[in-house]
């Protein structure tokens, strides 16, 4: 029924009718319409790292997706992934199963290249989750007054970033990605973007003999009450000294700025905020909230759903990771997954775990089998949830089950993966 293949150079423009649709946040003029197709077409000559293909019904084009490739570091490893995005429906033809087809399609042509594992913001965590993706860690947006932040005993380190900074910057974010799972390495648009891609944002560093060892990119938003509120585009660190130095930076803003907007998926930041003096105020306006009678609880943050993962070929992610050690575990491992979007990657794999290295097996024997759809695994080779609460929710199963706690530590991660800021 319906034919996908790479956007025509002469659907351009009704591509973008279609996509001002899909999205009504922005109403763009005639001319501000011509201006951003003459953008998006020169950016298919300049950046090969995006795609676009679009579903065609009897020639006219009803909807389309974007496909961008990224670096990342999944657990130990750098791998190629493909991020989704721009998924847009012609609202003559909602409800007419378009972006499911044209997801399907992209999903495939994905995995024809060998790229193993997809990843998108999750507008729609539901619609989404039908497809094969994985939640992936929440997102934490905290409102701080910035006087509730950590005062250090110094800031001596700290200074504005500029253009002449940038290979000592590009060298700090790639000391933090090599040691950060979920991250994404940085192109030269996104270096840009952060010294001088807009008048609005501002970096600062940490730079001790010429070294940058962290920076915080924000800009300020001003209110019509004349109160300025701070909002956090990027925060990285690599030294406990560069952190308490770009905290004691912003702590002392608190003459200028009203609030600190900060988003993070470091669910343990709380113990940093919580330890300056008169901290609690910043943490709510209303009080105490109860859950019930007996148990109060002071509210911190405000909490989503940001991104989430989806593996499209199960032997293929592990013959990528095939470097990383899952948790010096042993075992011979039968993974049954449940695939209905994508039935080429439904079935088996057997993996044998020798001291945390995998080794594929096809055909060979095994010790224990685990049973779960694409949603869960994905999360689960992640490090999102652990399998032990999958088989809790009920949402994965063992035989047999007394090796829980062993296919639990095979999965376990240092951290969960942290979605890439600035994206």
């Amino acid at each position: 029924m319906y034919t996908i293949k790479p956007l025509a150079d002469e659907d351009w423009a009704d591509w973008l009718d279609i996509d001002v649709e899909a999205f009504p946040a922005w109403y763009p003029s005639p001319e501000e319409k011509a201006a951003h197709l003459k953008i998006y077409k020169q950016e298919q000559i300049d950046n090969p790292q995006r795609e676009y293909l679009g579903c065609y019904l009897d020639e006219k084009l009803v909807g389309s997706v974007r496909l961008i490739d990224f670096t990342m570091r999944v657990l130990s490893v750098k791998l190629p992934v493909v991020g989704i995005g721009g998924i847009s429906v012609d609202m003559l033809h909602r409800k007419e199963h378009v972006a499911k087809e044209t997801m399907a399609a992209g999903l495939r042509h994905i995995r024809d290249r060998g790229i193993h594992l997809s990843t998108l913001y999750a507008f729609r965590p539901d619609f989404y989750r039908k497809m094969g993706y994985g939640f992936g860690a929440k997102l934490e947006k905290y409102r701080i007054k910035p006087s509730s932040l950590p005062r250090g005993e110094s800031k001596a380190h700290i200074c504005r970033l500029t253009a002449k900074d940038r290979a000592a910057l590009v060298a700090c974010y790639h000391r933090y990605f090599d040691t950060t799972h979920g991250l994404f390495e940085k192109n030269d648009n996104d270096v840009d973007a952060l010294l001088c891609g807009d008048m609005y944002n501002t970096t600062i560093g940490y730079k001790k003999e010429g070294r940058v060892d962290g920076y915080v990119t924000y800009y300020i938003n001003r209110k019509d009450d004349f109160q300025e509120q701070l909002l956090v585009r990027e925060f990285v660190y690599n030294t406990p000294d560069a952190l308490s130095e770009l905290l004691t930076f912003l702590n002392s803003l608190s003459d200028q700025v009203h609030e600190i907007v900060l988003n993070t998926q470091d669910d343990q930041l709380y113990h940093i905020l919580f330890s300056a003096p008169g901290s609690s105020d910043s943490f709510t306006k209303d009080g105490y909230f109860h859950l019930n009678s007996y148990r109060p609880y002071l509210r911190s943050n405000e909490a989503g759903v940001c991104c989430m993962y989806r593996v499209l070929n199960t032997p293929g992610i592990f013959k990528a990771l095939k470097s990383h050690n899952f948790g010096h575990q042993t075992c011979r491992l039968n993974i049954t997954i449940e695939d209905a979007f994508l039935p080429e990657n439904n079935g088996s794999t057997i993996v044998h775990f020798e001291n945390g290295v995998p080794h594929l097996s096809p055909n060979a024997s095994y010790d224990v089998t685990i049973s779960l759809d694409i949603a869960s695994f994905s999360s689960l080779i992640m490090g999102v949830v652990t399998f032990k609460n999958l088989y809790n929710y009920g949402l994965a199963t063992i035989s047999p089950n007394d090796h829980i706690d062993t296919i639990t530590r095979l999965f376990l991660t240092d951290t969960k993966p942290l979605w890439p800021q600035g994206h």
